[in-house]
C-alpha cells in the first residue's frame, strides 16, 4: 500500500487521482500519477516527461514542494526552447 510520510496513514493506489503530483518516498522523486497497478503500486512519470516507473510508497507533496517542482520543470522547458 502507498503510505504518506507525514502522518503514516495508508493511501490506497485507487485514492491517488490520475494526473496528481505525488512524491515517491523510496526514490525521493516527484511524478505525475499515470495509473495504478494491482492495488499495491502507482505508476508515476516525471513532470517534464520521460519513462514511467512503479512506486509503492507515495505521499502528497507539500504546497512548497509542489511549487518548487513546477517552477523547476518550467525553467527546464524554457531552457530547452532557448528562452
Amino acid at each position: 500500500m502507498a503510505t504518506t510520510e507525514e502522518d503514516g496513514t495508508t493511501v490506497a493506489p485507487q485514492d491517488c487521482k490520475l494526473g496528481a503530483l505525488m512524491m515517491d518516498i523510496s526514490r525521493g522523486v516527484a511524478g505525475i500519477v499515470m495509473g495504478r497497478d494491482g492495488g499495491v503500486r502507482v505508476q508515476l512519470r516525471p513532470l517534464g516527461g520521460g519513462r514511467e516507473w512503479d512506486a509503492d510508497r507515495v505521499r502528497h507533496l507539500t504546497p512548497h514542494e509542489e511549487l518548487n517542482i513546477r517552477c523547476a520543470a518550467r525553467d527546464e522547458m524554457l531552457r530547452r526552447r532557448g528562452l
